[in-house]
């Protein structure tokens, strides 16, 4: 029976590093996250300019209560 000698046109996985499958999974979860992060900053701002918006508004008055009779 004759072997076979692996070519040398393919090197071992080990000497290419990760595999092209794992870099674009790597690289998609990256911008997966980046993109939340973007989410997030734009929530925050949106609470600020709510915050503010409220700020410029003055105090709000509080709700009248409701007497027990028309409970």
């Amino acid at each position: 029976m004759e072997t076979v000698a692996p070519s040398a046109a393919v090197p071992p996985r080990s000497a290419t590093g990760p595999s092209s499958a794992a870099a674009a999974a790597a690289a998609r979860r990256a911008q997966a996250a980046r993109e939340r992060q973007a989410e997030i900053r734009a929530a925050q701002e949106r609470v600020r300019e709510r915050q503010a918006e409220r700020a410029r508004q003055g105090p709000v008055a509080a709700p009248l209560p409701v007497p027990a009779a028309s409970r």
